[in-house]
């Protein structure tokens, strides 16, 4: 037992330590959210214009040097990609709907088809967010913690044991499913022995969204594919999204044959491919990006609450979401000071790996797919590339609207 006088030493000390470290560090906590209202003039804004051809030519030097400029690991000659950036203005012309692309064919493709806003890739882990949209969608956030054995009870026959041995499913909550806090190992069966207890800690797994959109059906009484297409594809008329291998290779890319590429999805069970069996454009995906960001399939308040962290990793810096990866780095590169949100999910498949982020702050949001004829690419690079150009400028942006709109001499009633 710790002696009275030996426990009031260490709390103590440890006030005496917190108390040095808050002055160090102190400043004050701005509110979270944007510092100024969202952009409304983004593609007329000069500094956007200027950090889109800057981007460009970023791009171009990337591609031309064959992966050996100042931002590594990426690899070109063998990666085909199209990049799109798009925003939360109101548009006129629906079928582009982005205010940027970018598209590179690899030498390596045998079929030397050019990349383009229509091309199909298969968008692996990106399924994960949009099964989670497509639940909200269908359901609202009302049922996020109901367990998943209300609508799965088969489970129970593997409750009550220990973390060591498996799951206990009666404890586990549609959320800790959609938000990777369930325990439960990366990939196979859902019912392999479990890492941790639930709500514990994030750990990804795909078994995770194939039990939430097995949830979903029972909920719906529908497939899974049909509750994507009447809650998601069909009010955003999307029509180049599948659930599962397109039936037509039309616009498809494939770095090699269909089987060991990732595209052929082995199985037809719609509720096994909400994890990674999804296939899109930067076209359809910017679509859904634009629906989140103006919340127009959902009230604004659930927009509100999916756009949260529900957990934290070891790196401070990183959130967990439903399910995006949170990254939360401050505006002034110090440890106190206004952050942004960049939510962002990624998720390579196969020959497949892509990339997708949404800023709520500044109403933004980029996609990136790629195909490689030798593994999964690393898209690092082209997120550095886009978050060096892009979000400084919609500060930038931001503030000069702002001043414009609100910058001047106020007076009182009175006339002080």
């Amino acid at each position: 037992m710790v002696s009275s006088s030996i426990a009031f030493y260490t709390l103590s000390t440890l006030a005496l330590y917190s108390s040095a470290f808050a002055q160090a560090d102190f400043a004050p906590c701005p509110i979270l959210g944007p510092r100024y209202p969202q952009p409304s003039q983004v593609t007329d804004s000069p500094y956007v214009q200027e950090a889109l051809q800057n981007l460009t030519a970023a791009s171009n030097e990337l591609v031309q040097s064959g992966g050996n400029s100042s931002y590594t690991k990426a690899t070109p000659n063998t990666t085909t990609f199209s990049i799109a950036l798009f925003d939360s203005v109101d548009i006129t012309d629906v079928h582009i709907p982005f205010i940027y692309e970018y598209h590179h064919s690899a030498p390596s493709f045998d079929n030397k088809t050019s990349v383009d806003a229509d091309s199909v890739y298969n968008i692996g882990g990106l399924s994960q967010f949009r099964t989670v949209y497509t639940f909200l969608a269908a359901t609202q956030d009302n049922l996020w913690y109901d367990p998943i054995t209300k609508y799965l009870p088969g489970l129970n026959g593997t409750s009550g044991r220990s973390a060591a041995a498996g799951t206990d499913w009666n404890h586990v909550l549609l959320v800790d499913l959609a938000t990777q806090l369930v325990g439960i190992p990366r990939e196979g069966s859902c019912l392999h022995p479990a890492s941790t207890q639930p709500s514990t800690t994030p750990i990804y797994s795909d078994a995770a969204f194939c039990l939430l959109a097995l949830a979903l059906e029972k909920i719906t009484g529908k497939s899974f594919a049909d509750t994507v297409q009447e809650s998601i594809l069909s009010p955003l008329n999307i029509s180049a999204t599948t659930v599962g291998t397109p039936a037509s290779d039309t616009n498809a890319v494939i770095p090699d044959n269909v089987t060991t590429s990732g595209w052929q999805i082995p199985t037809t069970d719609s509720a096994l491919l909400a994890a990674t069996g999804l296939f899109s454009t930067i076209t359809d995906l910017s679509i859904i990006g634009r629906s989140i960001l103006r919340s127009s399939l959902l009230p604004m308040p659930t927009t509100n609450r999916w756009l949260k962290p529900h957990s934290y990793t070891s790196n401070p810096r990183n959130g967990v979401g439903m399910p995006f990866d949170i990254y939360t780095p401050t505006l002034t590169g110090t440890v106190v000071g206004p952050i942004t949100e960049i939510f962002t999910k990624l998720g390579p498949n196969g020959l497949y790996s892509p990339y997708f982020g949404l800023v709520p702050d500044y109403g933004v949001g980029f996609v990136v797919l790629s195909a490689d004829t030798n593994q999964a690419a690393d898209l690092n690079a082209y997120a550095d590339l886009i978050a060096e150009y892009l979000l400084p400028t919609m500060e930038q942006t931001a503030a000069a609207e702002a001043t414009i709109k609100y910058a001047g001499d106020y007076t009182s009633r009175d006339g002080a």
